[in-house]
């Protein structure tokens, strides 16, 4: 269960308000800055060690979930406390670092409807949410705008590195080892 849904909050492509009353669009204006951006898409934004993740929402704007105090960036600062969904400008964020369109998971998922999409995620502009950077963080959020399904690569990748370097430092037992750490953060991303 996502924690959008265990907060009470309305399913994607429920809009609380019935409207865009944050300013979102679903227009089909063009953008000067890539022509393949499209509202709905998830922007991917190369932070060095991390990547934050957005969602696309017309007119030049993502909406996005950050950690407090850290404006238009999301990192693991804070590992677990109150996020707040913002919409900002897609240069305001993005600043000056990389970035890309990365649908990653329309193979897996049927993507929703844009026009659900860019409501859901305008709807939520403004909240509080609770931000965990195992269990939901700026991922999770625009991942579960686009597919309904709250999902983090960059988790389950870092979770795997995490296993595989216990195993070679421990030595002696590596399967043993990667698979009882394996459990333990699946529980963990479970719970």
């Amino acid at each position: 269960m996502s924690l959008l849904y265990s907060r009470g909050l309305q399913a994607p492509g429920r809009s609380q308000r019935g409207s865009t009353s944050s300013g979102c669009t679903n227009s089909s204006e063009t953008d000067t800055h890539r022509k393949e951006l499209k509202p709905g898409d998830l922007i991917e934004i190369f932070r060095g060690a991390y990547k934050h993740w957005a969602v696309y929402v017309g007119g030049g704007n993502v909406v996005h979930f950050v950690t407090p105090g850290l404006g238009s960036s999301s990192s693991g600062v804070g590992v677990v406390g109150l996020g707040k969904v913002l919409k900002q400008k897609l240069q305001d964020v993005v600043e000056k670092d990389k970035w890309r369109v990365n649908n990653l998971l329309d193979h897996n998922y049927p993507p929703r409807p844009t026009n659900d999409i860019v409501k859901n995620a305008c709807s939520l502009v403004d909240t509080e949410l609770l931000y965990d950077l195992l269990k939901y963080n700026c991922e999770h959020f625009a991942i579960e705008m686009r597919y309904a399904k709250p999902e983090s690569r960059q988790v389950k990748a870092t979770v795997a590195g995490v296993a595989a370097g216990a195993a070679v430092l421990l030595g002696g037992g590596p399967v043993l080892v990667a698979g009882a750490v394996g459990v333990l953060v699946a529980r963990a991303l479970k719970n």
